[in-house]
């Protein structure tokens, strides 16, 4: 509490609008203001991050910059680096050539751009940094840029993320989150209370709050400087916080809290769907691979349009189709999936006599990221072929409804997330739920099982995964793996 003092008092005084006027003036230097940032230390979170950087030039054709930022020569990968620096070599005219996006990237190293030694005293000393903490080091003082799309190594966008910084509720607010499964799971409520001043949890009475997924956040890092400095705090005394609430992504709301900025905190009004791969033979057939995270609502035009004017008529079409494709195309491949052995689908008949626009699917948020979190497949070289794991088993078959917290509690097993042969056989039998249009965000519907879909009929998702198994096969032969 000490040191909570003692930052308020920092935070109204000379050294810190000093410190903002420094910042502001290094931005406009540097030119590049906006960019993606990944946080990465050794050899398989750089080639993470090299596969994401990879898909984002050639198959998203998106420019943003983008900075890995590592803590000391010990985590810099000597392996993949030469990859990350023909990404940033490669000129435009090269690029063009073979119908590719170019655009900088950065390694920096954080301990060289932010020394420790250099923050401010009411902060508390540290040796080293590693783990979740590096993420929002990396966040508050590393990186070059002032508007920031935080990315895990472990989470792909689906399109190209610059359109990101052009919603509406960014714009308005310098933040966007994106939810987690649950609503209060792993956290102690108290810990609002003690250091946040909320008299009530956030999730009570508000059925359509989620914990935050931070494996994607956008953030201004001027726009919010104050929250940054009490998210630093937080998370530099993890080892009393972390007690109270599973790592650094739900700091972020109390950081918030705790600088009088509540009313800026903003999530995506859209639960997070997901992603399963059948794997035959085991007691829980459908296994975990991630969470899909979606579109913000009313901004899928401006992402079609970003994608006409950059030559990508394949990609406007699926963007479009993701969304408004027509009744009469979409209940033709629910039909053909609905009465499948092997699918975890709609029941038949559920697209029978659909007016156009009128499939619940066809109105569900765009898929943007994909964030790999099963303990099986998280890591880079993970999805390689091996003697335990295959290659198919990071490949996404499935994607489920947006989760209410219900659903989600239902389906926790012991390995994640895992849905067994009786699951599969009811959910074949299921309605169709409201909270699939993500728009409405309407909770209180727990039919069980899960209703999924097969990740084909998400036509633009399913080609980006497409490209990106290949591109992590690529990457596997580079590092000769």
């Amino acid at each position: 509490m000490a040191r909570k003092q003692a930052l308020a008092e920092y935070l109204k005084g000379e050294a810190f609008q000093r410190y903002k006027e420094k910042q502001l003036q290094r931005f406009s230097q540097q030119g590049n203001q906006r960019g993606v940032l990944i946080v990465a230390g050794g050899r398989d979170m750089f080639a993470n991050a090299a596969v994401s950087i990879m898909m984002l030039r050639r198959h998203l054709r998106s420019s943003l910059p983008v900075e890995i930022v590592h803590y000391g020569e010990s985590e810099l990968s000597k392996e993949v680096l030469p990859i990350l620096q023909e990404l940033n070599s490669s000129s435009s005219s090269e690029a063009a050539a073979k119908g590719w996006a170019s655009g900088p990237v950065f390694v920096t190293d954080a301990l060289q751009a932010a020394p420790l030694s250099q923050l401010a005293a009411h902060h508390k000393p540290l040796k080293e940094i590693r783990s979740f903490p590096a993420k929002v080091y990396a966040l508050t003082y590393a990186t070059r840029f002032q508007q920031v799309l935080l990315m895990d190594a472990d989470s792909m966008p689906l399109i190209d993320p610059a359109i990101l910084f052009d919603v509406p509720s960014f714009k308005q607010h310098g933040d966007l989150f994106w939810s987690d499964f649950w609503w209060n799971a792993w956290v102690n409520s108290t810990i609002y209370n003690i250091l946040g001043g909320m008299q009530r949890p956030p999730w009570e009475n508000k059925p359509d709050f989620r914990l935050v997924d931070s494996g994607q956040i956008l953030f201004d890092r001027m726009r919010h400087a104050e929250v940054l400095e009490y998210l630093w705090l937080l998370n530099s005394h993890h080892e009393w916080v972390y007690k109270h609430m599973h790592g650094d992504k739900d700091t972020f709301l109390l950081a918030f809290a705790m600088a009088g900025r509540l009313r800026d905190f903003k999530q995506v009004p859209c639960f997070v769907r997901d992603a399963l791969t059948d794997v035959p033979g085991h007691k829980h057939r459908y296994h975990h691979l991630g969470m899909v995270q979606s579109l913000p609502p009313g901004v899928l035009a401006a992402a079609v349009a970003r994608a006409s004017r950059a030559g990508l008529a394949s990609a406007s079409m699926l963007l479009h189709g993701a969304a408004n494709a027509t009744a009469a195309a979409a209940a033709a491949a629910a039909a053909d999936v609905a009465g499948s052995s092997e699918g975890l689908l709609l029941p038949r008949g559920s697209a029978k006599g659909a007016k156009p626009g009128s499939m619940p699917f066809l109105h569900i948020g765009v898929p943007v990221v994909f964030h790999r979190t099963s303990f099986n497949s998280k890591f880079f070289p993970d999805c390689l072929d091996k003697k335990k794991i295959a290659d198919k088993y990071c490949q996404i078959q499935y994607v489920t409804v947006p989760m209410s917290n219900e659903r989600s509690g239902y389906s926790l097993k012991p390995n994640m997330y895992a849905f067994n042969e009786d699951q599969r056989l009811a959910l074949q039998q299921i309605g169709t739920p409201p909270e699939w249009q993500c728009e409405s965000l309407q909770v209180g519907q727990s039919e069980m099982p899960i209703p999924a879909l097969k990740v084909e009929l998400f036509g633009h998702m399913a080609g980006v995964l497409q490209q990106s198994y290949e591109v992590f096969r690529e990457v596997r032969e580079r590092l000769k793996l």
